[in-house]
């Protein structure tokens, strides 16, 4: 039933191209537009070129594009989605009968060699037919779904934020910090290896170690002594508040 849909992706950035390749690889076809034709897309003026049917069409935009861009595409028989973590299924334009949403809860670059049989796709649609229609799809991915309304999603995605996000640039802050001394970052992936791997079994809160959930003031004070910037030192303060704060509670 799935090869017989019509895909339609609508953006050439990071998304698009990712979820483009990966539809092919799973033996689908789908018809790639972007705002302006290339060697590899159509432009959005030739949707539904030829009385072509579109059964499925996924926004691969900016969020900021969302409103504007499903705004512009006239209303047809076929479903429209957009892939935002941050955006309502309200975002699309409502003379869209078929609104919903194709969330893949991954950081994706053109690049990205990761198969999409290990990216979770959050999913939210108007009826139960279009939520059918987007699990059979995933699954044909070799991908797990879950269903997510939009209040939820906006949760997810701050989730998001904090975990992968705000912690790469802490990464980004221990790197600086190792290579200074002219060490090798590589040295701290087995531990935060580790650390990722403990989550598949307990809950966060449980694995806290370190100086600050125990109240190790020597330590505390002889790291922000060697943290070089007030904004460093700031957080580093701020990360220890929290930790005590959140574990004192539980005492």
């Amino acid at each position: 039933m799935l090869h017989e849909i019509q895909i339609a992706i609508i953006g050439n950035g990071n998304v698009g191209t990712y979820l483009y390749n990966q539809f092919h690889q799973a033996g689908l076809k789908p018809i790639w537009y972007s705002r302006t034709a290339s060697e590899k897309t159509k432009a959005i003026s030739q949707l539904f070129e030829n009385d072509v049917a579109v059964d499925l069409l996924l926004l691969c935009v900016s969020d900021d594009a969302i409103a504007e861009v499903s705004k512009s595409i006239k209303a047809f028989d076929g479903m429209i989605a957009h892939l935002s973590g941050a955006q309502s299924i309200e975002a699309i334009a409502r003379h869209h009968r078929r609104r919903a949403v194709f969330y893949p809860l991954m950081s994706i670059k053109k690049d990205l060699v990761l198969a999409a049989g290990r990216i979770p796709f959050c999913l939210e649609a108007k009826n139960n037919e279009d939520m059918k229609l987007l699990e059979s799809l995933t699954s044909h991915l070799g991908a797990q779904s879950y269903q997510v309304n939009s209040d939820q999603r906006t949760y997810l995605h701050l989730a998001a934020v904090l975990s992968h996000n705000f912690g790469n640039h802490l990464y980004h802050k221990a790197q600086e910090v190792i290579e200074e001394q002219g060490l090798d970052f590589k040295m701290l992936l087995p531990l935060l290896e580790n650390a990722i791997q403990k989550l598949y079994d307990k809950p966060a809160f449980e694995l806290q170690t370190g100086p600050a959930v125990r109240h190790d003031q020597k330590t505390i004070e002889k790291h922000l002594s060697l943290l070089n910037d007030n904004m460093s030192r700031d957080i580093y303060k701020l990360l220890t508040q929290s930790i005590q704060n959140s574990h004192d509670k539980k005492l």
